[in-house]
């Protein structure tokens, strides 16, 4: 979900509306929401996490940094000789799929450019990576889980994506 020309409250407000009959395992925010503000038109301080918080949606910060996510993109993005494809059932796989309908997060991927990513060192340039972000936000969840012994991601019946 990403709307630019919209108030906070009114993103929280819609995003809490959206998620209201869904069986919502986790909800993960980038630490940066957690930044205080003064709001100048209330004398108070203020931040993006408390207001998702205060409109019904509830979630945790994530711990991982921009590099962090990008490992997990990379771990979930590689193929695997002990993987099999779901459509053609045949080695090798990704622990991942994009599909077309992620059209926002398929516009983002080949735009994203980082400088010296293999040696540690963050140099971003900023583009549209809401759709990245969110992802790799999702992925350091699943995948984290994965490594520390829990091997077994539940199916469910319907797929929420990130567009």
């Amino acid at each position: 979900y990403v709307r630019r020309e919209e108030t906070v409250t009114n993103n929280a407000i819609a995003i809490a509306k959206m998620s209201m009959d869904m069986r919502v395992a986790s909800t993960w925010f980038d630490p940066r929401l957690k930044q205080v503000k003064a709001d100048l038109t209330k004398s108070v301080q203020w931040s993006v996490f408390d207001e998702y918080q205060r409109n019904g949606v509830h979630g945790q910060l994530s711990n991982k940094s921009r590099i962090d996510r990008l490992a997990f993109w990379k771990q979930g993005l590689k193929l695997d000789n002990g993987r099999r494809h779901y459509l053609t059932h045949q080695p090798p796989a990704s622990r991942i799929y994009i599909f077309a309908s992620c059209t926002q997060l398929i516009h983002e991927l080949p735009r994203l450019q980082y400088n010296e990513a293999a040696t540690g060192a963050e140099d971003i340039r900023k583009i549209d990576d809401d759709a990245y972000d969110a992802g790799g936000f999702i992925l350091s969840y699943l995948l984290s889980r994965n490594v520390t012994g829990n091997t077994h991601i539940p199916k469910t019946k319907s797929f929420i994506g990130v567009r």
